[in-house]
């Protein structure tokens, strides 16, 4: 836990400039403290905007970036090493549109990462979906696509994601449903979970 007002504002300041300030340090002061910026980096591509940190492996969304269209999104890998942090892999969907937003959450545990994308729109306008990649050495590789077996325009599944061992939680904030949230065993990919389809 941060214990400093003046660092809060300072790591605020560098949020606030589109990048991602990694603690090393955070019982004691001074902190140290690195800026993790994009290789490809670019205006409006909102990196930064979901990020996920686990050991020595930090993703960073830029749901705004336009490999693949406007605001298609991407996700960015940092690894840690006795020389710091770099970057290691621009995570982005095989499937990639613009206007998907990718990257608009992140959920990281071990070595496997869960992307949502709340605008992708299989299963209609805004309908949403999740990405799940798995790292092989220094690769990541994308594993299945998400989507609700009910999903449909506007649902925004993919809004929130969160990872614990071989589960997934996948928010759909707009299902006209009361709004939902999914909760498959994605991680091992078989049985398919009820509610959820996956996509190779």
């Amino acid at each position: 836990m941060l214990r400093s007002g003046i660092i809060r504002k300072q790591l605020l300041g560098v949020l606030t400039a589109s990048t991602l300030a990694a603690i090393s340090a955070c019982s004691a002061i001074p902190v140290d403290v690195t800026t993790l910026v994009a290789d490809d980096g670019d205006t409006n591509e909102f990196f930064g905007f979901s990020v996920a940190i686990a050991g020595d492996i930090a993703v960073v969304g830029a749901q705004g970036d336009d490999e693949n269209g406007d605001e298609s999104g991407a996700a960015y890998v940092f690894t840690r090493s006795d020389a710091g942090w770099s970057q290691e892999a621009k995570l982005t969907a095989n499937d990639a549109e613009a206007g998907d937003q990718f990257g608009g959450s992140i959920a990281l545990f071990g070595e496997t990462i869960l992307v949502g994308a709340r605008r992708d729109d299989d299963n209609g306008d805004e309908s949403g979906a999740a990405y799940l990649f798995t790292r092989y050495e220094s690769d990541w590789v994308q594993q299945a696509k998400l989507t609700a077996a009910d999903g449909e325009s506007g649902a925004e599944f993919g809004r929130s994601v969160a990872l614990s061992d071989d589960t997934a939680i996948i928010g759909a904030a707009r299902d006209d449903e009361k709004a939902k949230t999914r909760v498959p065993s994605t991680c091992s990919l078989a049985p398919e979970p009820t509610g959820v389809s996956l996509q190779n």
